[in-house]
């Protein structure tokens, strides 16, 4: 048999399972199902036997290919638990927003700041620890103050005030299901401050050190600059112009502003590149990356987005670390469960979504994406010699399939361009729906923006972080330290203050559920998760794109 036939053989003939087990990744498929038939019941008001009854019967099927029928019913076990954790933890979040006091009229409020956001007209105020009238009350309260209630209270601050409060515990408003909002638990609502007193200082940490650290940026940057650079650090935009934030939103880039992935990611890798040379043992090093990623998400509030790149990043170390095979895959879902078990309603989040989406795009796109582009690379350079009648040599051909090094310059620039752009274009794939269907339009120079200034971000966050943390114990130093990224963010800024990228958007409706199932099914499909035949591979992604066409014109 000659190599043509023996390749086309491989190809007709699926190497083992169609898809690899991975039981933490089918617990959350569980998880979530749940909390969505907790949602049809609970906020769409819909019968959700049928569905109860259809994630009991799911897993049936795959009983008679398993060999080993006792673990079978434990994988069952445990994926119906997964279900009925989703099912209750949805329906005891959205009872518990609910069930509380009603207020509306003046009243004595006791409790502690624990966010400042600054406005026009003052400043957004945070307070957790309520007692109303007395009594003691579960959830946040969100305060619009002046500026002289704003810049009188601190972070940390136990405060009394006399202010009009009322209850806003609606489960939706008027952009639909209050995810965010019954997640942090915010119920309360308050202004007109009449009269305040600090009673003492709380001790929480996070807070007190992200009031602290974002204190020196006002102090030490321009207003612009200090706003950007505390949204970048800690996810905060309030402090940003609405009409450049509105701007950078058109542009897709706001997600530089949402403490995530890459902000972890360039801590993470900040971390180890200070390791790399120390003779430290690796449980240490493992302690102390875990200690500086989670006391900077405790600064940042634990958001979903900071959870699940602190435990894909700390997972995937821990397993470099001891010798044990990673699974990317295995380790988002891990930390799926975690987030969505404390979080369910989040699901239903955008932030959440676009955070989860984009990691999950990256997983299953990123490599066919570069793989490619590195062969579109390699055929513009054989067209070329051809049409230069000039021949290609086999030490060209070694280098591109990387068997002989070392490669050459050319080669290893493009297949570092195609590593980057790959992630980058995989996560815009990935969120491009969300975003459609949240906002209402879509950013066409969202690749162009993305691909200058994710890197640029990516390269600066550690060193910013860092500067601030520096200026912080030091503030003498601040204004120095601090001079070169103020003048920098101003710089970064400066496009979206000059362009309207207003103009560069597509506005739509939304897309429907079976245009985004259609869509994802694509996605999943040209990924290399499935272990298919490359006609049976193509043929699914054809029938796939075929329906996304006929729902996307219908």
């Amino acid at each position: 048999m000659n190599t043509k036939e023996q390749t086309n053989t491989k190809e007709e003939i699926s190497v083992g399972r169609v898809v690899n087990f991975r039981p933490v990744f089918l617990c959350a498929l569980f998880l979530l199902f749940g909390i969505f038939v907790a949602y049809f019941q609970v906020v769409e008001q819909g019968n959700a036997v049928l569905w109860i009854v259809l994630a009991l019967l799911l897993p049936f099927p795959f009983f008679f290919f398993v060999k080993k029928k006792g673990r079978f019913f434990i994988c069952i076990a445990v994926l119906y638990a997964a279900f009925l954790i989703g099912l209750g933890s949805f329906s005891v979040a959205v009872g518990k927003y609910q069930d509380v006091p009603t207020y509306n009229g003046e009243y004595c409020v006791v409790g502690t700041v624990v966010e400042k956001n600054p406005t026009s007209s003052g400043g957004e105020l945070i307070l957790t620890d309520l007692t109303i009238d007395g009594k003691q009350v579960s959830g946040r309260m969100t305060i619009n103050a002046n500026e002289s209630v704003f810049n009188a209270l601190d972070f940390c601050d136990e405060v009394k005030l006399l202010l009009d409060v009322s209850t806003y515990n609606r489960i939706e408003g008027n952009y639909g299901f209050r995810a965010e909002a019954i997640a942090d638990g915010r119920i309360y609502r308050g202004g007109n401050v009449a009269w305040y007193e600090v009673q003492g200082r709380a001790f929480r940490p996070f807070s007190y050190l992200r009031g602290k650290l974002q204190d020196t940026l006002y102090a030490s940057m321009g207003d612009e600059g200090a706003a950007v650079a505390t949204a970048i650090l800690f996810g905060n935009t309030s402090g940003i112009e609405e009409g450049l934030l509105e701007n950078v939103r058109y542009g897709g880039i706001a997600h530089v502003f949402a403490v995530s992935g890459l902000h972890i990611g360039s801590a993470f890798a900040f971390c180890l590149f200070l390791l790399r040379r120390n003779r430290i043992p690796a449980p240490f090093r493992l302690l102390i990356v875990a200690s500086v990623l989670l006391l900077y998400g405790g600064i940042c509030g634990y958001s979903p987005s900071v959870v699940r790149a602190i435990i894909t990043c700390l997972v995937g170390y821990g397993c470099t670390l001891l010798g044990v095979k990673y699974d990317p895959l295995e380790s988002l879902s891990l930390a799926a469960l975690i987030v969505f078990t404390l979080y369910p309603t989040l699901v239903f989040g955008v932030g959440a979504q676009l955070s989860f989406g984009a990691c999950l795009g990256i997983l299953l796109l990123a490599k066919p994406l570069r793989v490619g582009m590195e062969n579109l690379g390699k055929a513009i350079v054989r067209a070329t010699r051809r049409i230069c009648k000039k021949p290609l040599q086999e030490q060209s051909v070694d280098m591109f399939r990387g068997n002989t090094p070392p490669k050459s310059l050319w080669v290893d620039a493009w297949e570092k361009v195609c590593g980057f752009l790959s992630v980058s274009f995989a996560a815009q794939i990935a969120t491009a729906p969300i975003l459609y269907n949240a906002f209402g339009y879509f950013s066409v120079v969202s690749i162009l923006l993305n691909c200058i200034y994710v890197p640029l971000m990516a390269v600066s966050f550690s060193g910013l972080l860092l500067l601030t943390v520096v200026s912080s114990l030091f503030p003498i130093l601040a204004g120095v330290l601090l001079y070169v990224p103020n003048l920098s963010i101003n710089l970064l800024m400066l496009p979206f203050h000059i362009l309207e990228l207003q103009t560069g958007i597509v506005v739509g409706s939304g897309l429907s559920a079976e245009t985004l199932l259609c869509y994802y099914g694509c996605g999943v499909f040209l990924s290399d998760k499935f272990n298919l035949a490359k006609w049976q591979k193509w043929g699914l992604v054809g029938v796939f794109a075929f329906c996304f066409t006929i729902c996307l014109i219908v």
